[in-house]
């Protein structure tokens, strides 16, 4: 599943009774009482953690008692509160003229009026975690090991450098971290890094499922990569170039077909960002130095800031772990 997708039963209607749960909320209730021994489930504690459980997406996904207590009522008044036109935007994709967008917004939607309450400012992150943060899921006999750093939103002046650099490290084929993990060490069949951005703030992640027995080699390994990254062992231009290339040859197929091309267009408008940015983005990462590479490697790629979230078996995994404390 995604990593980040939505609470199971999202798109389900609540009932009107306030009393038993309701389909959407036992499906969602379901997946924290009782979650799945897959390692690819651990948003919640991710956000929980990254952000601080008191912070608004640290609490985002919801807890057994916040989404336990919400009723239809509830749901409608947030409905009618928050979803008006000031904040919204419509997107066509297809054989369709301005003109004609209009009038089918006119048609549908002219009778939409009203406008959202002004949205708080998203406080600074308040993380809470010890060094390690386990995911624990009885049984598994892999262990899901998760490298998390402070990140940047997508309109952060240095996110192009940082985006080539993520590919270097873990997001391109036979990138770093994989030729650490698999080419070397053979504990896992993949390892990759990823970039998350939101509004105002971001993360940034190195993650491979790996053998049981061997969680607290591949967090070593990882603190040793992260440490050399840009340092002892810079990017080099060939790197620099692969990954450049391979981004930039990239970008069309975001409009590939009306569903991409919409999807890309709606995910860069709810980041905040113009519509421009889709059109200035290949220039901008063509105009990336290897010294600024290097710079952001050394800048976010920092273990001293940097937590592991382990999802597995913590009671096989625990005894691994007496040099991590």
């Amino acid at each position: 599943m995604p990593l980040f997708g939505s609470p199971p039963g999202a798109s389900s209607t609540l009932s009107t009774r306030n009393g038993p749960s309701t389909p959407a909320k036992k499906d969602w209730l379901q997946e924290i009482e009782h979650p799945e021994n897959g390692l690819g489930n651990f948003a919640r504690e991710l956000y929980a953690a990254a952000f601080g459980p008191d912070h608004p997406l640290g609490r985002g996904l919801g807890t057994v008692g916040s989404i336990r207590s919400l009723t239809a009522a509830d749901a409608r008044t947030f409905h009618d509160r928050y979803w008006k036109p000031d904040v919204a935007a419509l997107i066509f994709a297809g054989d369709i003229t301005l003109k004609d967008a209009v009038a089918l917004a006119t048609e549908t939607l002219g009778g939409w009026t009203g406008t959202a309450p002004l949205a708080p400012a998203m406080p600074p992150p308040a993380p809470k975690h010890d060094r390690i943060v386990f995911v624990d899921r009885k049984g598994a006999t892999q262990t899901m090991v998760v490298q998390v750093l402070p990140g940047i939103p997508r309109d952060h002046p240095d996110y192009p450098a940082l985006f080539l650099a993520d590919r270097i490290y873990g997001g391109m084929s036979q990138n770093r971290i994989w030729e650490n993990i698999r080419g070397q060490h053979s504990i896992a069949y993949y390892a990759r890094s990823e970039l998350n951005t939101l509004p105002g703030a971001g993360f940034w992640l190195v993650l491979s499922p790996v053998e049981q027995d061997g969680t607290a080699l591949a967090m070593r390994e990882f603190e040793k990569e992260l440490a050399a990254f840009g340092r002892t062992k810079p990017v080099t231009q060939t790197e620099l170039e692969q990954a450049r290339t391979g981004i930039i040859r990239s970008l069309p197929e975001q409009f590939e077909t009306l569903g991409s091309a919409a999807g890309t267009i709606a995910w860069n408008w709810a980041q905040g960002l113009p519509v421009s940015n889709l059109q200035a983005f290949a220039a901008r990462l063509a105009a990336v130095t290897l010294d600024e590479v290097n710079a952001v490697a050394r800048k976010y790629a920092r273990p001293d800031q940097a937590f592991f979230l382990l999802v597995g078996d913590r009671e096989k995994i625990s005894p691994q772990l007496r040099d991590f404390r």
